[in-house]
């Protein structure tokens, strides 16, 4: 919690923020993962990857899905979409 941000996450419901002060009686029926590129301190398939990850941990702790930008179950194809999507991101910008 010390370092630059690589991702941000909000709740679904409006105004999409987390109360820290009384999270053990926050609820909400889903989050939100996101980032923006570019970004000038990380490569952003890197922080794809970091996200990915943190949201499947998430998903495990909540015993949540993980769904995609059109609300579907996020399949393996998709997150391979995402990643070309990316990597052809970061060789125009080189």
């Amino acid at each position: 919690g010390q370092g630059k941000i690589l991702f941000s996450i909000a709740s679904m419901i409006k105004p999409g923020t987390f109360d820290i002060d009384n999270m053990q009686s926050f609820s909400t029926p889903g989050i939100t993962l996101f980032f923006s590129a570019p970004n000038d301190d990380f490569n952003p398939l890197m922080v794809y990857e970091v996200m990915l990850k943190t949201a499947y941990k998430l998903a495990k702790l909540l015993d949540a899905e993980i769904l995609d930008d059109e609300r579907h179950l996020l399949s393996n194809d998709k997150v391979e979409d995402i990643k070309a999507i990316l990597e052809q991101y970061v060789e125009e910008e080189v």
